[in-house]
């Protein structure tokens, strides 16, 4: 069973170059690279992370037993530092979203268009993980980065023509009015 998630899983990851970090990392270092990759309090300690404070000391004993004795086994040559290493790669950060975006070039830039630009750039980076994810859904229909459908495309629209921001998640487009923010707080709050 293992073995066929961990060819899904890599199938995924050469052809998209997504690989799905929302899988715990224990599992997926012990399918990948063998359960010999993690001591035992590694792989306790990454399965609590999942648990509520009040089950912590419940759910510790209960996963010595069940989860030390389990066997996995490997599929790729590599190691828990590798595993890891794809981990923090793939993780959604504010600059990697940043990365994704662009100004529609057939578009003539003003400067109103620039300063919404700027406030959607500062947006970004004062969003946290789950927020990332949920920018990312807006715009494109999926919390990560999918392979072709990044939010690179950036319309501004004249004042009035446009009245909020609006995705469009196939083409992964975002329409941002032009003008009419008075600063970026106004720019958040819509």
């Amino acid at each position: 069973m293992l073995r066929a998630v961990g060819r899904i899983i890599s199938h995924q990851y050469v052809l998209t170059g997504v690989f799905p970090v929302q899988i715990n990392k224990a599992f997926m270092v012990a399918m990948l690279c063998g359960r010999k990759a993690l001591t035992d309090e590694d792989l306790i300690e990454f399965f609590l992370a999942y648990i509520s404070g009040n089950e912590s000391m419940e759910m510790r004993e209960i996963m010595k037993e069940c989860l030390v004795g389990g066997r996995y086994k490997e599929l790729w040559q590599c190691s828990k530092k590798d595993v890891f290493k794809i981990y923090d790669m793939m993780q959604l950060t504010p600059s990697r979203v940043l990365s994704m975006l662009a100004e529609d070039p057939s578009t003539h830039i003003h400067k109103s268009q620039l300063q919404v630009f700027s406030y959607l750039k500062k947006y970004i980076r004062g969003l946290g993980r789950e927020d990332l994810g949920r920018f990312l859904r807006y715009i494109t229909g999926s919390p990560i980065p999918v392979a072709g459908k990044n939010p690179s495309t950036f319309h501004a629209h004249q004042l009035g023509s446009l009245p909020h921001a609006m995705a469009h998640t196939c083409a992964a487009v975002l329409d941002l009015p032009s003008g009419g923010y008075d600063s970026f707080n106004d720019f958040r709050k819509q």
